[in-house]
């Protein structure tokens, strides 16, 4: 049986769970006002030049998976096959570290397989025989889905839209 003591400790912590759910809540909606914000900013650009900020904006916000970086990799090089020894080297430049993998590559090897089989990631066998990886799906693009009234975003866009219907 739980003592009386042992129940005002659990209702301490389950109110304290209760705030800090709150005050989750409350971070999340800043976060997503700061996304829009940020997206709209970047929209006003051309995509290549912005490419970087767009992949800081996701790494914080989805923290990912070892499955989800190399996801990015391919896709962030859409433009070109990548061996899973490419995909090795980029992973800690993209700010997913190896430590603690006994064998990343054997790992990668396999989440390539795997990707290559959904319709977004193709493998093409070289003359050499060896296995590249391919994005070949949507590569996301910036779009205006969400402006906040009266921001620095939405008279940019106003602007915008008014030279080209002068033009």
């Amino acid at each position: 049986m739980i003592s009386d003591s042992e129940v005002r400790v659990v209702q301490s912590y389950l109110a304290e769970l209760y705030d800090l759910s709150k005050e989750r809540a409350g971070i999340q909606r800043k976060m997503e006002h700061t996304e829009a914000a940020l997206r709209s900013i970047l929209s006003l650009h051309d995509e290549d030049e912005v490419q970087p900020y767009l992949e800081q904006i996701e790494a914080n916000i989805h923290p990912e998976g070892f499955t989800d970086a190399i996801r990015r990799i391919l896709r962030g090089n859409h433009a070109q096959a990548l061996a899973a020894t490419d995909v090795k080297e980029r992973l800690p430049q993209a700010g997913f570290p190896l430590d603690g993998y006994v064998n990343p590559l054997a790992s990668i090897h396999t989440i390539l397989k795997r990707l290559a089989k959904t319709p977004d990631v193709k493998a093409i066998v070289g003359r050499d025989g060896a296995t590249r990886y391919q994005w070949v799906g949507k590569v996301p693009s910036i779009t205006r889905a969400y402006i906040p009234r009266g921001s620095f975003a939405e008279r940019s866009f106003a602007q915008e839209d008014a030279k080209k219907r002068k033009k």
